[in-house]
């Protein structure tokens, strides 16, 4: 059986000549599965999965259940340019014409007003709220009605926020140890929250200083230590994240706010994946979206009171 591939993440062409590279069949999912080649996951996804760094996706009529094609953790794998073979069955995905997608960064210089961000972002508060999943830390949108798992790890958050806010990579590493992997699931909700930090950090935060590398230093120590700390799908996730390689929805919704774009309908994109991941991920977009204008010296915003703390004052 052949897949032919319409799209390779473009972070993966370097581990993809024509030499053939060894991987392991590391999980195996109904739209997914997980290739480990020297410590990196590389996810086949089907068509109806969005873009994600370190992915290859599968044509529109290959909709299969991955599951039933005969994968089995463990199972060999043998990579190059022109396509994936794994050992024991006859199940080949064909890279020849496969196009790449850009997963860089997207560099902006963003014209809109501190104070359209600040509402794009509330607007997202308000979005999530009303349509996500508020199981996992999404409620600490919310204080007031957090739940006993935002009110444990809350916290901790403020607490590295303070980092951030101080610029102490120690403190940073620290607190980020004590919160990676908190929660259930393949990416726990201490996870996902911390991703869509990383990415106010990285588009809100190189915004003001208009470079990506003076925010960089400051992801890295979050994930200075990381190696065991969570599942190995998550860690990936962190790790490119902390290059500033997000997944399409995640940085399309980053795009719409700085530009000054309506964010609803991307905000719910994010909401509807995995459980409660999009919820997470976009309380940490909120969050640290908050913390960045706060750190580049603007006026303080009104309401993050009421969104986060308890206290009055911000994180």
């Amino acid at each position: 059986m052949v897949l032919p591939a319409i799209l390779i993440s473009s972070d993966i062409i370097s581990l993809l000549t024509h030499n053939s590279t060894k991987g392991v069949l590391h999980s195996i999912f109904e739209n997914a599965c997980n290739i480990k080649v020297d410590g990196r996951l590389i996810t086949i996804i089907n068509f109806n999965v969005a873009n994600y760094p370190s992915a290859i996706k599968l044509g529109v009529e290959n909709k299969y259940n991955l599951k039933d094609l005969g994968f089995k953790i463990g199972m060999k794998a043998s990579l190059n340019r022109e396509s994936i073979s794994f050992e024991g069955i006859p199940v080949i995905v064909d890279l020849k014409k496969a196009e790449i997608w850009d997963v860089s960064p997207v560099k902006i210089k963003s014209s809109v007003s501190e104070e359209v961000i600040k509402n794009n972002l509330e607007k997202i508060r308000e979005v999530t709220l009303i349509h996500g999943n508020l199981d996992g830390l999404a409620s600490i949108l919310d204080r007031e009605n957090a739940s006993n798992l935002v009110e444990f790890v809350a916290p901790f958050i403020e607490k590295l926020a303070l980092g951030l806010k101080r610029q102490n990579h120690n403190y940073i590493k620290e607190l980020a140890e004590k919160i990676i992997g908190f929660g259930p699931g393949l990416t726990p909700a201490a996870d996902d929250f911390l991703l869509g930090m990383m990415a106010s950090i990285y588009y809100i935060g190189s915004l003001y200083d208009d470079s990506f590398d003076k925010v960089k230093p400051l992801i890295h120590s979050m994930i200075s230590d990381i190696s065991g700390r969570t599942t190995l799908i998550s860690e990936v996730m962190l790790k490119n994240g902390a290059n500033g390689l997000f997944h399409e929805p995640l940085r399309e919704l980053m795009l719409a706010l700085l530009r000054g774009e309506e964010v609803e309908n991307k905000c719910i994109s994010l909401l509807e994946m995995g459980g409660t991941s999009g919820s997470d991920c976009v309380a940490g977009i909120v969050y640290g979206g908050l913390l960045m204008i706060d750190m580049r010296g603007q006026r303080r915003y009104k309401n993050v009171s009421k969104v986060f703390s308890k206290e009055k004052h911000l994180l």
